[in-house]
């Protein structure tokens, strides 16, 4: 009887161990998706006509974007870098963008303001989330010599990766 009982304080103290050991095991694994990125990200606002383009670049390792993150924390961070701004509203499915330009002086100048039946349209260069399939709705894009793909995911949904390019364009519908 009494051998018993002192058995016991070791398998429960050996099942402690085991589960502390898994949640360990565990969290480092979720950390391991959310891997620091190297490289650059790209975002092109595509103005039109004879205005071409503006775009600003993010260094993903200075911003300390992960693997875990996605586009919209790549603008986030380039407003907060402080020559970019967007706004939008964030809704069920993310963030619907509803301005997208630049700061001089302190002072936003909108370059995509899209106005009645028009749409801030996103394009990135990750196949995978994008419509490769130019003849089909929204298609393909070409900055730079590099193709981009309009986006069957959402700005909140995108993901980073070094050397991605995110193109915005204003579009009807």
């Amino acid at each position: 009887f009494y051998r018993g009982r002192f058995m016991k304080k070791p398998t429960i103290f050996l099942l402690f161990a085991c589960l502390c050991f898994s949640a360990f095991f565990l969290s480092a694994c979720a950390e391991e998706k959310g891997e620091a990125l190297q490289g650059t990200a790209t975002v092109v606002l595509d103005r039109g006509g004879e205005d071409g383009y503006a775009v600003f670049s993010l260094s993903l390792a200075e911003a300390g974007l992960t693997a875990a993150d996605s586009a919209i924390d790549v603008l986030d961070a380039l407003q907060a870098a402080g020559d970019f701004y967007y706004e939008g509203d964030a809704g069920p499915y993310g963030v619907s963008l509803s301005e997208m330009g630049k700061t001089e002086d302190g002072a936003k100048i909108p370059l995509l303001s899209p106005q009645g039946r028009e749409y801030i349209a996103i394009y990135t260069s990750v196949e995978e989330e994008g419509n490769p399939d130019p003849d089909s709705y929204g298609g393909t894009a070409e900055y730079d010599g590099i193709q981009v793909f309009y986006a069957m995911l959402g700005i909140s949904s995108l993901s980073i990766e070094s050397g991605v390019v995110y193109y915005f364009a204003v579009e009807a519908y």
